[in-house]
């Protein structure tokens, strides 16, 4: 079964690099610009998998990942950040919401990984 990946980023350029690169590498990727669009598409499909910036200017990944966490418990996180401080964070809480953190800037390999981490988690 193919996953199916939410990313939820501000940025265009990170946006799209993502989507092609998981793309290419068989999940099934809907990309976001914004937190309240991200919402939406939370509540209207079904994912297996968020990847989400922390801070989207309109809102904030933690609170996207309560959001699918809430829709679907079975749901895996990722939360990109470059804050520093994040790094090898996880667990239950207001700031992480029981995800992975990846510190930008990162190779897309490392995504990878991270997320054949949080999938066999």
């Amino acid at each position: 079964m193919e996953k199916r990946i939410l990313i939820a980023e501000d940025s265009g350029f990170l946006r799209r690099a993502c989507g092609r690169f998981l793309s290419f590498n068989n999940y099934s990727v809907t990309a976001c610009a914004s937190a309240a669009e991200a919402a939406d598409k939370i509540r209207t499909d079904k994912f297996h998998i968020l990847i989400t910036d922390f801070d989207l200017g309109d809102g904030y990944g933690n609170d996207l990942i309560a959001l699918i966490k809430g829709e679907n418990p079975a749901a895996k996180a990722l939360l990109i950040t470059g804050d520093e401080k994040l790094a090898g964070t996880r667990g239950p809480g207001p700031v992480y919401a029981d995800a992975e953190a990846l510190i930008k800037p990162f190779k897309m390999e490392r995504l990878l990984t991270q997320l054949s981490d949080i999938e066999n988690d």
